[in-house]
């Protein structure tokens, strides 16, 4: 719920932006009750550990977006020309382009083909937080205030 709060906060207020919002929303519902329901059906290895996840972990898509709200509001991004543009003005499929990441995502959590390495689920945090270090060290507002 925490990335919807941020990104509707941001501004992805219109109708089709919600529904994507509310894909989101659902493809995490779905994904943690899959995982609850096929958790003991998951390859493990002789030790009985878990392969792999399948399809995007909840957690890591939240940490994902979370770090592209972060990164858009320290590099000064949240803008009509960069994060916030908009297509199909005043129609009613008026929609944020920035959303079809979210979509993606979202999608990513319900694939059941995406096989995530357990032995890899380091790599998302740690990318986040070197992207975050990176961005900041950047930053506009760390260089002019």
């Amino acid at each position: 719920m925490a990335p919807v709060v941020m990104l509707y906060t941001m501004g992805f207020r219109t109708a089709v932006d919600q529904v994507v919002l509310i894909f989101y929303v659902l493809s995490a519902v779905a994904r943690l009750a899959r995982f609850n329901v096929e958790a003991h059906q998951i390859q493990k290895d002789v030790q009985g550990n878990k392969l792999y996840h399948e399809g995007l972990a909840t957690p890591h898509a939240a940490l994902i977006v979370s770090t592209m709200v972060a990164l858009s509001a320290i590099m000064a991004w949240v803008s009509e020309e960069l994060l916030l543009k908009a297509v199909f003005l005043g129609s009613w499929g008026e929609l944020h382009v920035a959303m079809a990441l979210v979509f993606g995502i979202a999608t990513m959590m319900l694939s059941k083909r995406l096989k995530v390495r357990i032995t890899g689920l380091f790599f998302i945090p740690a990318t986040n937080i070197a992207l975050l270090a990176v961005a900041w060290s950047f930053s506009p507002l760390r260089l002019t205030g």
